[in-house]
């Protein structure tokens, strides 16, 4: 009996894995036709026609998109159904924001990180699933939690587009199955494809955490379950798989009224916070460790990088990097230009907070 489980397992998880673990992208473009600025929200299908269409039944098929291990090609065939049509929908809320991402909701509203926001007042284009160009406004954020919020002000957004539905992260249980996007790599023309995975820690208060591989040009977008809805937003991104963490929404949903106020906070961190020790030599400033976690690790800064200038001040011995970086705010993005080998390299940093 084991063994017929094993190669029936394996063939199902054979047909799965494009679409669970591959780049997937968008299957097409939609007419430009124009909607509400609130946009379109479309529910996925009724879960009875899909569970009667793969023969699992309907308590069944609740327990597996909530997190219960599949069995067997029918149950496998069923989650994987699911995936893509979540992701379709979901891919069609995502919009780009500069070299990251955010997720239209209801309400004319965007959801997206703090450090892509920056600050509240700024007008900032976002491009679509179909290649239109949406016009927004930064209202509040944060730095210490990493909440951003967007309004769109453009008169209509395109029939293609759709919108998500804001749930509570809060009701999230441990290993629940969610799909994450956003455009790894800045990979602004392609669609944002999926990357599928669990959740492994949803603490009451501080960020959720899964197992979501996440890289540069993933920050804003959206962490969504099975049922269509955004549970939380690309915040941090690490070396370590264990740790790609996104803020909740029930963190919005706890600051929603003054993010709709535009306030702003700084948080813990008052000064900007690049994250390597340092010498300073002749010609500019040597790394000496990256620490872990940091803005600098993040951007791919290594030890024995030689630092020539922070944006277009030059470190040549006459500036100082900390007291450089003393006049930046948190979250502001930064071009470092270094040398690293026989290379000369320009690597652009988003600055993180020192905590006080």
């Amino acid at each position: 009996m084991s063994r017929l489980w094993s190669r029936s397992a394996l063939r199902a998880i054979a047909a799965c894995l494009p679409s669970w673990l591959l780049l997937a992208l968008l299957p097409g473009v939609a007419p430009r036709a124009l909607v509400a600025q609130d946009g379109r929200r479309e529910a996925p299908g009724d879960l009875a026609a899909l569970a009667a269409k793969f023969e699992v039944p309907v308590a069944r098929c609740e327990q597996i998109l909530a997190g219960a291990l599949p069995r067997g090609r029918n149950e496998l065939s069923m989650l994987q159904a699911r995936i893509r049509e979540i992701h379709a929908l979901a891919a069609r809320a995502t919009v780009t924001i500069g070299g990251a991402a955010g997720v239209l909701v209801e309400g004319g509203f965007v959801l997206t990180a703090g450090h892509v926001a920056e600050t509240a007042g700024r007008r900032v284009p976002m491009r679509t699933s179909d290649g239109s160009w949406l016009s927004g406004i930064t209202l509040g954020g944060s730095e210490e939690t990493d909440t951003g919020l967007v309004r769109v002000v453009s008169d209509a957004i395109p029939e293609s587009c759709r919108v998500l539905r804001l749930r509570n992260s809060a009701e999230l249980e441990r290993g629940a199955f969610v799909l994450m996007l956003g455009f790894p790599g800045s990979r602004r023309t392609e669609g944002p494809p999926l990357r599928f995975g669990r959740v492994l820690r949803n603490p009451a208060r501080g960020y959720l955490e899964t197992d979501c591989r996440m890289c540069s040009g993933d920050s804003g977008g959206p962490l969504v379950d099975l049922t269509g809805s955004v549970v939380g937003i690309n915040s941090r991104i690490t070396r370590d798989l264990a740790k790609n963490m996104h803020v909740a929404t029930a963190t919005y949903l706890r600051e929603w009224d003054d993010l709709v106020a535009s306030q702003w906070t700084g948080g813990r961190g008052s000064r900007a916070f690049l994250g390597v020790e340092t010498r300073a030599e002749q010609d500019g400033t040597r790394v000496v460790r990256v620490v872990e976690g940091s803005a600098a690790e993040r951007a791919g800064l290594r030890a024995d990088d030689l630092i020539l200038a922070l944006d277009r001040h030059s470190l040549d011995g006459s500036a100082n990097l900390p007291s450089l970086l003393g006049s930046y705010r948190p979250g502001r993005s930064v071009l470092l230009r270094l040398v690293r080998g026989d290379e000369t390299l320009e690597v652009r940093v988003r600055l993180g907070a020192r905590e006080q």
